[in-house]
């Protein structure tokens, strides 16, 4: 599917842009501190505790999600914004991650999100609506590049899974596109395997 037949069936256009371009003020101001509550979030699973210790891949993280969050507010979407998204999912899918950890950890940005978007549109219940809605496509948009990743592996090859069933970290140059919400979910899988209360 092409950009513009994608951006047509998620409604999305310059005024859905500009809805976000104009909340990226408030977004900015409250990236540090909603970064900060996606770790915290993760931090009580000892799973995800483990994979945090390491200074370098925490540091490296937290500026990356810091990058996306402010990436939403974006007022333009091209065909160089469709490749980066693309390669963090083909990133996540080589690394192993499910899609169920990785759309999950969207689901916590837009939680997080909500109200600081609701506060910066202020008391008109249109402008919260909008921007509400806004946000919600931008996600979406967003998980399904990614997305595409894995089932485009899989439909190419029907007999590859369709994520690495090897669990190991992620090299320096793919933490280098791990940009998006999922990545430190990954170990949410692992802790699944080894049973409750183990690391």
């Amino acid at each position: 599917h092409s950009m513009q037949e994608l951006l047509e069936y998620y409604k999305i256009d310059e005024s859905e842009l500009e809805v976000l371009s104009r909340l990226a003020g408030a977004v900015e101001a409250n990236a540090d501190r909603l970064v900060d509550e996606f770790y915290r979030h993760l931090l009580q699973f000892p799973a995800t505790q483990a994979l945090l210790r390491n200074k370098e891949v925490r540091e490296r993280l937290l500026a990356k999600q810091r990058s996306y969050l402010v990436s939403l507010t974006e007022p333009v979407i091209d065909e160089t914004y469709m490749q980066r998204r693309a390669e963090v999912g083909i990133v996540h899918e080589r690394i192993g991650l499910e899609t169920r950890w990785y759309l999950g950890a969207y689901s916590l940005y837009f939680d997080l999100l909500l109200p600081v978007i609701h506060d910066a549109a202020g008391p008109d219940p249109v402008a919260v609506r909008q921007a509400t809605s806004a946000l919600a496509k931008r996600l979406l948009f967003d998980a399904e590049i990614a997305i595409r990743q894995y089932t485009d592996r899989r439909e190419a090859d029907p007999t590859t899974p369709l994520h690495d069933e090897r669990e190991r970290e992620p090299d320096r140059d793919e933490r280098g596109h791990l940009e998006e919400p999922g990545v430190v979910a990954r170990v949410h899988e692992r802790a699944d395997r080894r049973g409750p209360g183990r690391t």
